[in-house]
């Protein structure tokens, strides 16, 4: 469709509050997988937070406040035209394509043709997404966001003959409830208890070193 210098997708989190360079070409590798945030004043953040449809740019080293592409430590302008697409759904925008090229590379018929792969891309990203979401809610607890006991029984399951096949490798098991909790919830009510349990699983996961996993594992018990 277009003849390219670089290109790439960058995706933002579910809090809008950042961005990650995911996948792409003609980019540096340290600029891939990049955490960026949304604040800052590159022309990703401006499509994932302003952006509806496409913009075309094809005098990027021309701007009188010249932007970086992605990050603020990419150097100067890398092309000299730019099209950034965003990837929107359900009014949303997940994230965004950015191409770049020379002058003149994204013609009108290019362009249009690249808006209908975005949005099918889009649409994609979102399926994808409300699938992991329905397979979170199968083995997360929905009060504290912790895994339930059955995830946590396969967890535990999977460790444990991990660490078999490994010579000299060791497995640590915590398990812990909240005090008097009966009484809490009889005194305070339960809404009261229901932020203590949630107040307890942050503060687990606030601990949790990679590679650790935390669960409910019964009504005021935690593992």
């Amino acid at each position: 469709l277009a003849t390219l210098e670089g290109g790439a997708v960058a995706m933002a989190d579910d809090l809008d509050t950042r961005y990650v360079v995911e996948a792409g070409f003609g980019w540096p590798a340290e600029v891939l997988k990049r955490e960026v945030s949304l604040d800052e004043r590159t022309w990703a953040s401006w499509v994932l937070r302003s952006a509806e449809e496409s913009y075309l740019l094809d005098n990027v080293g021309g701007q009188k406040e010249p932007m970086p592409v992605f990050v603020l430590d990419e150097g100067g302008a890398r092309a000299e035209s730019l099209l950034a697409v965003p990837l929107r759904a359900r009014n949303r925008t997940l994230g965004a394509l950015v191409l770049t090229g020379a002058r003149g590379s994204f013609d009108a018929s290019s362009r249009r043709v690249l808006e209908i792969l975005a949005n099918q891309a889009a649409a994609t990203i979102q399926l994808i997404k409300d699938k992991e979401q329905q397979r979170q809610l199968a083995v997360r607890d929905g009060l504290t966001g912790l895994y339930n006991r059955r995830a946590f029984g396969e967890l535990l399951a999977s460790t444990i003959a991990n660490e078999d096949r490994r010579t000299g490798g060791g497995l640590g098991l915590v398990i812990l409830d909240i005090d008097h909790f009966k009484k809490l919830n009889d005194t305070y009510g339960h809404p009261a208890g229901d932020a203590a349990l949630r107040s307890l699983a942050r503060l687990l996961t606030q601990h949790l070193r990679k590679g650790d996993q935390a669960a409910r594992y019964g009504g005021e018990e935690f593992v």
